[in-house]
């Protein structure tokens, strides 16, 4: 006895079994990596540097020339002027005891090993700003 398929069969058939392949399969998505944060050379104050330290320096009430901090960090010749000494890298990476740690305030995130990476670099790269 032969038995003839036709399409209404082959057809979800074909469907289920392709399911079910792709169900077995470890087809987990790949984790969205971040592009690391200063990849371009050189690195730049307008492209890297100003975002950092809106976010970790130049706040209210630490180095911002409209709250009275000392060293304000607002603008590019400001934070070059401050990069110019060992202790501004020194102060963030709170390693060595010849700088003094800087202080965040309560409520602010420590300005992470990869930025201070990007400062540095950003010092090493002649303090580009566009």
């Amino acid at each position: 006895m032969r038995y003839r398929l036709s399409a209404e069969i082959v057809l979800p058939l074909l469907l289920v079994v392709t399911l079910a392949q792709a169900c077995n399969q470890d087809n987990e998505p790949a984790e969205k990596s971040q592009p690391p944060l200063c990849e371009t050379s050189p690195v730049t104050y307008e492209g890297t540097v100003k975002a950092i330290m809106e976010q970790h320096c130049s706040i209210e009430g630490c180095h911002t020339t409209t709250k009275g901090g000392a060293f304000p960090l607002d603008t590019y010749e400001q934070v070059k002027a401050s990069a110019l000494y060992e202790s501004f890298i020194g102060s963030l990476t709170q390693i060595d005891p010849q700088f003094e740690p800087m202080p965040y305030p309560k409520g602010t995130a420590k300005i992470s090993d990869e930025e201070i990476n990007c400062l540095e670099q950003w010092i090493n790269d002649g303090w580009v700003e566009n």
